[in-house]
């Protein structure tokens, strides 16, 4: 009660305390603003994380789609060539492959 007392009768008490006031306002200010960056940084981290998976995701799906090109390029290569050989047999017994329907 007496240092209200002071303080209300004393100027120099009471700029003193409403500096001392003003101050811990500023603390407490610069501490939730510093929570609430904290707070956006672990939201950015975490969406940063699942775009990281996303891609990966997205790397792994795409090497497998070209894998699977790989061997249906190939699968068509073999039946290109069998054909191929079939169409030499036919000519060789002297048959036109083209003309057959």
């Amino acid at each position: 009660m007496t240092l209200l007392h002071n303080i209300r009768a004393d100027p120099k008490e009471r700029a003193l305390y409403e500096a001392y006031c003003k101050q811990l306002s500023i603390k407490q200010t610069i501490k939730d603003d510093m929570a609430e960056l904290r707070a956006e940084a672990a939201v950015e981290r975490a969406r940063a994380d699942e775009e990281r998976a996303r891609a990966a995701a997205l790397a792994v799906a795409m090497s497998e789609e070209r894998a699977r090109a790989e061997e249906e390029r190939a699968r068509a290569d073999e039946a290109r060539a069998s054909a191929d050989v079939l169409r030499a047999k036919l000519r060789a017994l002297g048959i036109d492959p083209d003309t057959l329907g």
